[in-house]
């Protein structure tokens, strides 16, 4: 990207080459790795594939966001509104990628770290774990809250000055949801998959309903609205969910067979 930028040959198509050439490369460097430290086969402790089954159905929703990773936002605003409006809210939206990298990375943490606990414990590393991302996203939207009026006219120019309030807006939702983020992750590590599912449905309807009331007649700042109502809706059913399953024990950790495998690599390590 940055040779394209100095020798100003970059095109959309170049762009988008290079893009899915990185994340080609790099996702088979990832795989080799994996493969590479799996670590040996028991021959006894692997988790009931129909255990396996019923944990990966109750966490689909919630792994993957369509909202997220569709911008259902971005193409409502296309359809409805104008093509410039468009280009500011896109601008707009390119801030709040940072935040949701940080909630990400520690989602990906807290995981595997949450899942060989039971108990007290398990539930005090929850806890740990949303107060650390609601620190750090809070620092991070922070800082661009106060920097974002001049890194919009650094990156994009001072004709998109008008992307400056709707990403204020945009960021107090990539806020809420890299919150929503690390705490579906760290109760699918507890046991409750199920947490981050029902909250994304929530943000579902949350969206749809702030895109039929906010867009007819609306400005782009209304629109920016939706998806930041449509995060704090998914973060309080995700935070209900949470404190509900909590006070039961989860079943997944009662799985003696997955209690096998997991003394079982410890030995091995």
């Amino acid at each position: 990207m940055l040779v394209l930028f100095i020798t100003d040959i970059g095109t959309l198509l170049v762009v988008t080459v290079v893009w899915a050439g990185t994340v080609l490369v790099s996702s088979m460097i990832g795989l080799t790795v994996a493969v590479a430290r799996l670590p040996k086969p028991v021959a006894h402790g692997t988790p009931d594939r129909r255990d396996m089954l019923r944990f990966g159905v109750r966490a689909l929703l919630g792994s993957r966001s369509p909202i997220d990773n569709l911008q259902l936002d971005q193409a409502v605003v296309g359809l409805f509104l104008s093509v410039s409006a468009l280009g500011y809210y896109v601008a707009a939206a390119a801030f709040t990628n940072l935040p949701r990298l940080v909630a990400q990375a520690l989602g990906f943490v807290a995981y595997p770290h949450i899942a060989p606990l039971d108990g007290p414990a398990a539930r005090v590393a929850v806890w740990k774990f949303v107060t650390a991302a609601a620190v750090a996203c809070a620092a991070v939207v922070g800082a661009l809250e106060l920097l974002i009026a001049f890194l919009v006219p650094f990156f994009f120019g001072d004709a998109f000055a008008p992307a400056v309030p709707i990403a204020r807006i945009l960021l107090i939702g990539s806020l809420l949801f890299g919150i929503r983020r690390v705490l579906a992750d760290s109760a699918s590590g507890a046991g409750y998959p199920e947490v981050g599912s029902g909250a994304e449905i929530a943000s579902w309807v949350a969206l749809g309903a702030s895109l039929l009331l906010l867009v007819p007649g609306g400005s782009l700042m209304d629109v920016a609205w939706a998806p930041a109502t449509s995060a704090a809706v998914g973060l309080a059913t995700a935070l209900l969910l949470l404190v509900v399953r909590l006070g039961r024990e989860p079943q997944w950790h009662r799985s003696a067979a997955l209690q096998d495998t997991l003394d079982t690599l410890d030995e091995a390590r």
